[in-house]
């Protein structure tokens, strides 16, 4: 039976490798488990490997959580309540994982003390919580959170994340600016597009335009599902049905995809998300939590009559199974309903770009380029607040 994608943390100890994906005797030669001086200053840091604190009053979730933790580098201490983390502390550990409710002291207060306290100011600090404790522990003074139930992958990415940001990378500016083309710099751009109208081809143009990567999560998507992969035959079926991927899977993926494009390249193209409100918001805080917010929404309009000649032109010379007429319609109309209405929210921000994708695709590559090179030079200087909506789906009416 396929396992659900989004597992459990607190499952058997011995299938915490697999569902993690990695086999126990590699992990420790995998480059991605190494420990990339994610650390905040030298005084800190040990001949060895850093610590970390976890504090959780689930004995089996706190084991598993340990557990990973080690696999990816640090040495571990536990703790079964609030005092018992306060005392930790005192070891100055690296980072701490702290669950917001917990006994004797809860994990608000706790993250309250170590804030106050001149030698864990400083101290990055997860909060592991309940949805509706999330706001209370950003509010107490954690940097992030996880959401229970959570993966061992999530846990490893949301912990390599905040501290890559805590030593020093936020945004990846600098780093992406002396690795880099200058060109590509803080270039991160959103397709927000019906199905048919050329994410792909124009993506893949601008992409390759500025240096920066394009990520296709349509072909993501494909590629699980051809290589049977868990996430693969969780979405098999909806892919075929033309229905919509479940938000925490597809933001789950894209958010591996986005932080190596941003560490490498200092920017991307996103094709595929955001569908929904709910990945457009997540990828928003994502951008938040990595200081690397989309800054270009680039949006090709097209008639629907159009989009639906395209698709299944494409699927008669690519023998797709998944574009019939009837499943192309059930995107478009899903496409009106769910994912249009974004438009209006990216137009407010300012940073909605829209093209006619009516002509050769030529011909709407070269508007593109051109809008978006003379809008380049000031995209990292003008804030949100003072930029206005491009428009140029009219230029040929007029």
């Amino acid at each position: 039976m396929t396992r659900s994608l989004i597992e459990r943390l607190s499952m058997p100890l011995p299938l915490l490798g697999v569902t993690d994906g990695r086999d126990l005797a590699t992990a420790t030669t995998d480059p991605r488990n190494t420990v990339r001086a994610f650390h905040l200053d030298a005084t800190k840091r040990r001949a060895t490997m850093p610590l970390a604190l976890v504090a959780e009053d689930d004995p089996e979730l706190r084991d598993l959580i340990a557990f990973k933790l080690r696999h990816i580098g640090y040495e571990v201490i536990t703790a079964a309540n609030g005092p018992a983390a306060l005392a930790a502390a005192t070891q100055r550990p690296d980072l701490a994982l702290l669950d917001v409710r917990m006994p004797g002291v809860s994990g608000l207060e706790v993250c309250r003390r170590l804030r106050a306290s001149p030698d864990t100011a400083e101290l990055p600090i997860i909060m592991i919580s309940a949805d509706a404790d999330v706001r209370a522990g950003l509010d107490a003074g954690a940097d992030d959170y996880i959401l229970k139930p959570f993966s061992p992958r999530e846990l490893s990415r949301r912990v390599d994340t905040l501290m890559y940001r805590r030593a020093g990378h936020h945004g990846y500016t600098a780093a992406a600016r002396s690795s880099t083309t200058t060109s590509g710099s803080g270039m991160r751009i959103l397709m927000v597009s019906p199905p048919g109208a050329g994410k792909g081809t124009q993506g893949t143009l601008v992409a390759s335009h500025f240096d920066i990567p394009h990520i296709a999560t349509g072909d993501l998507l494909r590629e699980h599902v051809a290589h049977r992969t868990p996430l693969g035959q969780a979405v098999q079926q909806r892919l075929q049905r033309g229905e919509l991927v479940p938000d925490t899977i597809v933001l789950d993926m894209v958010r591996e995809a986005v932080l190596t494009a941003l560490h490498d390249h200092g920017g991307y193209v996103l094709d595929g998300v955001p569908r929904t409100m709910a990945q457009a918001r997540g990828l928003y805080h994502l951008g938040c939590e990595l200081g690397a917010i989309n800054n270009v929404v680039l949006h090709l309009k097209a008639d629907d009559a159009e989009l639906v000649r395209r698709m299944l032109a494409r699927a008669a010379i690519e023998h797709r199974t998944d574009d019939t007429e009837a499943v192309i319609r059930r995107r478009l109309a899903l496409y009106h309903e769910v994912t249009e209405p974004l438009l209006d929210w990216y137009a407010q921000r300012g940073i909605l770009v829209s093209v006619d994708a009516m002509p050769p695709a030529e011909q709407v590559g070269r508007e593109i380029l051109i809008t978006l090179e003379a809008m380049r030079p000031l995209i990292n200087l003008v804030p949100e607040t003072s930029r206005r909506p491009v428009n140029l789906t009219g230029l040929r009416a007029a």
